[in-house]
C-alpha cells in the first residue's frame, strides 16, 4: 500500500490502528515469555502460539516500515507548513503595525492562520508521538527475545521397541541371570561358584566344590 497518497487523516488513522496493534502484539509476547519461564503452559501449545506471533511481527514489521517513512515525511511536510505560517504571521504583524492591513483584514487573516498553524503543530505532535509508540515496540521486541520451542523428543519405532522388550524377557529368564540372582557374590572380594555356591579366592578359575568353571 502507498501511504502517499493519503490525507493527513487517513495516514493517522493508519497509524494509529497500526501502533494499536503493535502495542498487543508486544504484550502478547512479553506475557508469552514470562509464561513459558514460569513453566505455566505446555511446550505443543507454546509452540505454536509462538509461530503465530513470530508470522504476525514479521508481517507488521514490513508494514511499519513503510508507515513510518510516509509519517515521517508527512510531519516534515507539515512542519514546514507550520514554519511557513509563522512568517506570514509575522509579516502579518508588521503590515498591520505599519498601517497596510486594516483592523478587520488583519482580525480575520490572524485568526485562520492561528488556528492552521495550532492545527500543523498538533498533527506534527501527535505523528511524533505515534512513531515513538511503534518504534518502542520495536524495541521491546528485539530486547525480549522469545524462546524457541524444544523440539519434542523424537518417537522410538514400535519394532525397536517389541525388540528391546523380547531381549528384557531373554535375559531375565536365562539359566546364568537365575543362579546369579539365587547366588549373590559374598563379600571380601570372594567368588561365588554359580552352580552350587560354593565360595572360592578371587584370583580362583574352578569352584573347589564341583569343577564349575567361575
Amino acid at each position: 500500500m502507498n501511504y502517499d497518497y493519503l490525507t493527513e487523516g487517513e495516514l493517522m488513522r493508519e497509524v494509529s490502528a497500526l501502533a494499536k496493534q503493535m502495542s498487543a502484539l508486544s504484550s502478547q509476547a512479553e506475557k508469552l515469555s514470562a509464561l513459558q519461564k514460569d513453566k505455566k503452559v505446555p511446550s505443543a501449545i507454546y509452540g505454536e502460539i509462538f509461530e503465530d506471533l513470530v508470522n504476525k511481527i514479521g508481517s507488521s514489521r514490513r508494514t511499519i516500515d513503510a508507515v513510518m517513512v510516509a509519517t515521517r515525511d508527512r510531519a516534515n511536510e507539515v512542519g514546514e507548513e507550520a514554519s511557513r505560517l509563522k512568517t506570514q504571521l509575522e509579516l502579518l504583524e508588521v503590515r498591520h503595525a505599519i498601517g497596510s492591513v486594516s483592523d478587520d483584514k488583519y482580525k480575520v487573516w490572524s485568526e485562520h492562520a492561528l488556528n492552521q498553524l495550532q492545527k500543523s503543530e498538533n498533527m506534527v505532535k501527535e505523528m511524533k508521538g505515534l512513531i515513538a509508540i511503534m518504534q518502542g515496540c520495536l524495541n521491546r521486541f528485539t530486547a525480549e527475545k522469545l524462546a524457541s520451542p524444544q523440539p519434542t523428543a523424537k518417537a522410538i519405532p514400535v519394532d525397536q521397541v517389541e525388540q528391546a522388550i523380547k531381549e528384557e524377557v531373554v535375559q531375565a529368564n536365562s539359566p546364568v541371570t537365575k543362579e546369579v540372582e539365587r547366588s549373590p557374590q559374598p563379600p571380601g572380594g570372594e567368588r561365588a561358584c554359580q552352580r552350587c555356591g560354593n565360595k572360592g579366592p578371587p584370583m580362583a578359575h574352578f569352584c573347589s566344590n564341583c569343577g564349575s568353571r567361575l
